[in-house]
């Protein structure tokens, strides 16, 4: 009988986690298609993510063997380290979904030069995960966390100047920067996490970061697309009651705030070079409130990193 409860509790919890986060990425996909942010259809997802969310950790509370154990919460270095992986998720998956289709839908490239601007990413993360690997022993896990997330901030501070013709190689700068920020602070996280408990705990202690980490980068790539999306219909509504938008075309007008759709090649072909012009400009301001998100995150990722130990207890000086 209590493994049988045990297993019930386990699918109500993993139920309730789903639920809530489906709800919570549905959001903000609603949220960035238009209209209010607290519509009748939004609101219902709102309220189906919290009561889930209140489900999971009254499930959590109760049960002997929890999905995932609310005490370890109560470790700041677990908590604090955890926070810091979902921010970075929630930051660079943004960059991954968006800056290829700047690259081939408004700067024209092609489908390689897309993949061309994210390998340094690809490169860097990889590439800095090595290193910060082997000089953790050295200098411990904080060093490589800050400069990791310095590395971030200034990536993310060149995405922010790019425009919709800006050479390649600036937009790869950045991405390699975004890239080497992320493989120095990814071990050190990690091993923060798993040093923060018991050893029995590590295993569930690393699937739970793990699983931090994609919630981040599910929430982060739907949030910055509803701020993509609602910040280009802010600014095609400020063209739009400054008469510059009235020459449009109907089939254009109507997919506005689609980023996809309207930097499609069937739309695009419907404009004139002034109007194109003008919806690559527009679409490029835009992109730029996304990362100021992007930077946000990581000015309270810098802040929350002097709150960490500078040596986890199990890893001693050289």
């Amino acid at each position: 009988m209590p493994t049988t409860r045990g297993c019930a509790a386990s699918a109500a919890s993993a139920a309730a986690l789903t639920a809530a986060i489906v709800s919570l990425l549905l959001f903000f996909l609603r949220v960035g298609e238009g209209g209010p942010v607290l519509s009748q259809g939004t609101s219902w997802l709102l309220a189906i993510f919290l009561g889930c969310s209140a489900l999971f950790v009254v499930v959590e509370l109760r049960t002997v063997k929890p999905l995932i154990s609310l005490s370890f919460f109560k470790q700041r270095t677990f908590t604090l380290a955890n926070l810091l992986a979902f921010s970075a998720e929630f930051s660079i998956f943004g960059v991954v979904a968006y800056v290829p289709m700047f690259v081939q839908n408004v700067q024209g490239g092609s489908a390689a030069d897309a993949g061309l601007v994210i390998a340094p990413l690809s490169i860097g993360w990889s590439g800095a995960s090595i290193v910060s690997g082997h000089l953790l022993h050295r200098t411990g896990e904080k060093s490589p966390i800050k400069y990791g997330i310095l590395f971030m901030f200034l990536g993310f501070a060149g995405s922010y100047f790019v425009r919709y013709d800006s050479p390649v190689w600036y937009i790869v700068a950045s991405m390699l920067m975004v890239g080497i920020g992320m493989g120095s602070q990814t071990p050190s996280l990690l091993i923060i996490v798993q040093n923060s408990l018991s050893k029995s705990s590590i295993g569930v202690a690393t699937a739970t970061h793990m699983l931090t980490r994609t919630i981040g980068g599910a929430i982060g790539v739907s949030l910055m697309g509803a701020v993509l999306s609602r910040s280009l219909m802010a600014k095609f509504d400020f063209l739009s009651a400054r008469g510059m938008m009235h020459s449009f075309p109907a089939e254009v007008q109507k997919h506005l705030g689609s980023p996809q759709q309207l930097l499609s090649e069937p739309v695009k072909n419907l404009l004139t070079s002034e109007q194109l012009t003008l919806v690559l400009r527009t679409f490029t301001v835009a992109i730029h409130d996304m990362f100021v998100v992007g930077l946000l995150a990581m000015t309270v990722s810098w802040l929350l990193s002097f709150l960490l130990p500078r040596r986890s207890r199990s890893m001693p000086a050289e």
